[in-house]
């Protein structure tokens, strides 16, 4: 029997299990291959006994030197890790920005001793820097993960894969989650009712994760979250998808088909037109406690260069309808764009302003930063200067105006100098 082990490495997300690694054990484990799933980073998240805060916030010292941290506070755990990684034929890593440092360290010194194959999936695997490492005996794959698994494993292949992505999602059997301690996580599980994006936002890294947009059906959906519910007593759902509403007669029907089951789910939706009172009600009806909405900005020139898919008044609009239906939701906006002027700026503060009411919270103040993968990873920025300014300002603006906001997520998704 073969056996393979799936790694999570820390730092990363601790509130709920890896979707990702749930998914290619349920793909690719049969009677003649055994899955096995580590989570490294709830494991030394534990152990070092740091608040959610601190092991979630951006520290390039703390990922840098985090492997070299846990080899000396924490050996006895990671040598044992390391005698049972062994005794696999595969170890395959789940790889991102923030876990890249310890994922690096970890497969260098576990191809010490370990005499099978590295497999290398996640985000991080797309970024040229990455792929120059002088890994031996390993294979990298660029998107999803469960057929290039299928071939490393049933065909003997290796190398460098690309964008192999199954075509009906249905095929994949039903997530049950028994690779985790549940215990460890929130009483929240994950899903995906999609795979990519119809948009395809200028700035937007996360829509290169894969080449085609597919939907699970509405059935499949339901049917998945019958069995975690009689499985788990668990009702609390949290949709990692792109975008949940890619499809307004999907969300109708599941909306319709999923109210029997009295669960509470999330997820995040792009601002659409179309989205009449009647199916806000019948979603608010569905059980949705919260709702993402990525905004970005109040200025209808910078939505237009960040390719959005609408403008303001749609905004505005879309925002007084989920309000009056009563759901509860959360915006990000972005400050900093390379094409934000000043006047475009304060475009963002007075349409935060004159909207504050409607606005449930603001979710996540964000520095425009240019991701490697995004279209726009070679445009003249702003200065640093310019950047930190209009955040100081952003922040008291809405500190002022006593718009609700997340402290937790101003400006998290830029290193700290």
């Amino acid at each position: 029997m073969k056996k393979i082990a799936l790694i999570i490495s820390p730092p990363f997300w601790i509130k709920t299990p890896h979707i990702g690694l749930e998914f290619i054990k349920k793909f690719n484990e049969s009677k003649d291959v055994k899955i096995d799933i580590f989570d490294l980073n709830i494991l030394f998240y534990k152990l070092f006994k740091l608040s959610q805060r601190d092991w979630l916030k951006l520290d390039q010292k703390f990922e840098e030197n985090l492997f070299c941290n846990i080899n000396n506070k924490f050996q006895k755990e990671l040598d044992f890790i390391k005698e049972k990684l062994i005794a696999y034929d595969y170890i395959g890593f789940s790889i991102f920005k923030r876990n890249v440092n310890f994922s690096i360290n970890f497969i260098h010194d576990l191809q010490k001793t370990f005499e099978g194959h590295f497999v290398l999936g996640g985000p991080q695997t797309r970024e040229p820097e990455f792929q120059k490492n002088n890994f031996k005996n390993t294979s990298i794959v660029i998107g999803e993960g469960e057929i290039p698994w299928e071939k490393i494993i049933y065909e003997n292949k290796r190398g460098f894969f690309s964008y192999e992505e199954i075509q009906d999602l249905d095929i994949i059997p039903f997530l049950d989650f028994t690779g985790f301690d549940m215990n460890n996580y929130k009483p929240i599980i994950p899903l995906l009712s999609s795979r990519g994006c119809i948009r395809r936002c200028f700035f937007c890294s996360e829509c290169t994760l894969y080449k085609k947009f597919r939907r699970h059906s509405v059935d499949y959906i339901c049917r998945q979250i019958e069995k975690i519910i009689k499985e788990y007593k668990i009702n609390h759902f949290s949709f990692q998808d792109s975008l949940f509403n890619s499809d307004i007669e999907w969300i109708r029907e599941f909306c319709f088909n999923i109210k029997k089951f009295n669960i509470k789910w999330e997820a995040q939706m792009i601002i659409r037109n179309d989205m009449d009172e009647e199916l806000l009600k019948l979603i608010k009806e569905s059980g949705a406690i919260n709702i993402f909405v990525g905004f970005e900005s109040g200025s209808d020139s910078v939505l237009k260069s960040m390719r959005k898919g609408f403008d303001t008044n749609t905004a505005r609009l879309f925002f007084n309808r989920l309000n009056k239906s009563q759901i509860n939701f959360e915006i990000s906006v972005i400050v900093g764009y390379p094409d934000e002027t000043e006047d475009d700026f304060k475009e963002t503060l007075g349409f935060l302003k004159e909207n504050k009411n409607i606005i449930c919270r603001i979710a996540q103040i964000s520095s425009f930063t240019p991701y490697n993968n995004s279209a726009m990873s070679n445009y003249k920025l702003h200065s640093e200067e310019i950047i930190n300014k209009r955040l100081r300002q952003i922040i008291k603006f809405v500190e002022k105006k006593k718009i609700p906001h997340k402290k937790a997520f101003l400006n998290n998704l830029s290193y700290s100098v």
